[in-house]
């Protein structure tokens, strides 16, 4: 199996887990629901969570979903995407604790938990269909066939 467009499927999962993102900020910041990150690692101070936050973290997890798959292709091909698939759902469900280790308001955490889950969804979907997606499309496979 080859995979086909990595780096079109990262910037896709960008786009997708990005407008995501911001639908799940807009909902909190409509409820007047502040969600607040560290201000850096490991610190106990919260900050306001930013929009540039959101684009940043996005596209690092993209961009490691997208590396990911690529390495797996090279080192077992027929089993990819499954292993890909397995990592990166532990990842999801390992990653929908962090919310809960900050100090703050349970709405907030609940947020950050529904972005979690709609951002980490998009990334594993969108780079599993990359690597699923015929190189030809069965139309032009179909009809250059009959010629």
């Amino acid at each position: 199996m080859e995979l086909r467009n990595i780096p079109g499927g990262i910037v896709i999962s960008i786009a997708i887990g990005v407008a995501d993102g911001l639908i799940v900020w807009g909902i909190a910041t409509l409820f007047d629901v502040s969600i607040m990150v560290p201000d850096s690692r490991g610190s106990e101070t919260l900050t306001d969570l930013a929009l540039w936050n959101i684009v940043f973290l996005v596209g690092i997890a993209s961009v490691a979903a997208g590396i990911l798959l690529w390495f797996l292709e090279r080192i077992s091909p027929e089993r990819a995407v499954a292993i890909f698939q397995i990592v990166a759902v532990i990842v999801l469900v390992v990653s929908l604790a962090l919310p809960f280790t900050t100090d703050q308001a349970l709405a907030a955490q609940l947020a950050l938990v529904a972005m979690h889950i709609l951002v980490g969804s998009a990334i594993i979907g969108t780079m599993t269909w990359v690597a699923t997606k015929p190189a030809v499309a069965p139309e032009a496979a179909e009809g250059g066939a009959e010629q």
